[in-house]
């Protein structure tokens, strides 16, 4: 396998371990790069599979893609976009240095995909390691493509490497965005109280809030792990949300007030947190926005997110006939989430 970039002691040796040690992304870079190396089979991925008029469209596509594409041994499958990948002999990976030095928490790493004339893609490589690999990383590329479906914006899915079973590592792999960073890279200490000082921020959150509030207005919908982390910003500022693994995307209705509070209460919930606990927290790291200030959180969280998103979301209730129900949910939304921050800020006194 050409490695252009990273080099290692042999697997297995005490200076293998010790180089693993040393830099655990490189662990995960030159696993990828084996099996980008020996994958069986290479192939575009045929068709969408997405149906909107499906409860459950994303596990309907996954089934369909397991039926007719997937062969049981491993395989890199791309997106029809991408498909000159595949008319090159030799494909390989070189990677490139964290942004601004961090690892990330999925365990995201970039890199070049490249082949042929020494052509490169510049792609996000996410590992899914975990049993049941094969089934995680074909749910969240197909949550992608449903969320882009939906009309939200988000990164363009590339290909899924595919391992021999679902006990084997499993990699998404999107486009990468240059300058594209995460809001847990971003010093929030100083944004609260005195948001109004800090309007490149508060319109960071008016972005956000809006299109939560369309991907909760949109159908039976939610992100699943709506933490700073999955939060991008380019460097233009322009936010969305990434990291779609726990998503559950369909255009269906919810049927009553309690549906929809099933799909927004977690989402929300979890933003609630990510406001007050402190990014060195061990087990929930937040963005420290209230951690330790002064103040009436719960009014600063309504004025920094919560009264733009519980707008928008009414605006487009009475767009689709349901403001009852909305309004249903709304008023327990209200009621939990000030119960949310109360036990986040216990949770954070230790």
């Amino acid at each position: 396998m050409k490695n252009p970039t990273i080099s290692a002691p042999e697997v297995g040796t005490p200076e293998f371990a010790r180089f693993v040690d040393a830099d655990p992304e490189a662990e995960r870079i030159l696993a990828f790069q084996e099996a980008l190396g020996r994958c069986a089979s290479k192939q575009v991925i045929g068709q969408n599979y997405i149906d909107f008029e499906l409860l459950t469209p994303v596990k309907h596509a996954v089934g369909l893609f397991k039926t007719y594409e997937y062969n049981g041994l491993s395989g890199f499958y791309v997106e029809s976009p991408h498909s000159e990948l595949l008319g090159a002999e030799d494909v390989s990976f070189g990677p490139r240095n964290a942004r601004g030095g961090r690892n990330s928490a999925h365990g995201v790493f970039f890199g070049d995909i490249i082949f042929g004339d020494n052509k490169r893609l510049p792609v996000a490589v996410k590992p899914h390691q975990l049993g049941g690999a094969n089934e995680s990383v074909l749910t969240e590329h197909y949550n992608t493509r449903a969320v882009r479906g939906l009309g939200l914006y988000s990164l363009e899915p590339v290909a899924v490497l595919l391992g021999y079973d679902n006990s084997e590592s499993a990699y998404m792999i999107t486009k990468l965005e240059e300058s594209l960073t995460t809001l847990d890279t971003i010093d929030w200490s100083d944004f609260y109280p005195k948001i109004d000082s800090h309007p490149g921020m508060t319109q960071i959150w008016s972005q956000i809030a809006r299109q939560v509030a369309f991907l909760h207005s949109s159908g039976s919908n939610m992100h699943g792990d709506l933490a700073g982390r999955n939060i991008a910003i380019t460097a233009d500022d322009y936010a969305f949300l990434i990291d779609w693994e726990r998503s559950h995307i369909s255009k269906i209705k919810p049927r009553d007030a309690e549906i929809r509070y099933a799909f927004s209460h977690p989402d929300l919930s979890m933003l609630v947190e990510t406001f007050v606990l402190s990014p060195n927290d061990r087990f929930k790291a937040g963005l420290g926005i209230f951690y330790g200030k002064q103040g009436n959180w719960w009014q600063g969280f309504r004025d920094i997110f919560l009264n733009e998103y519980i707008d928008t979301r009414l605006q487009f209730a009475e767009t689709n006939n349901d403001q009852q129900d909305v309004k249903e949910e709304i008023e327990v939304l209200l009621a939990s989430l000030q119960n949310d921050m109360e036990a986040a800020w216990q949770y954070s006194q230790g």
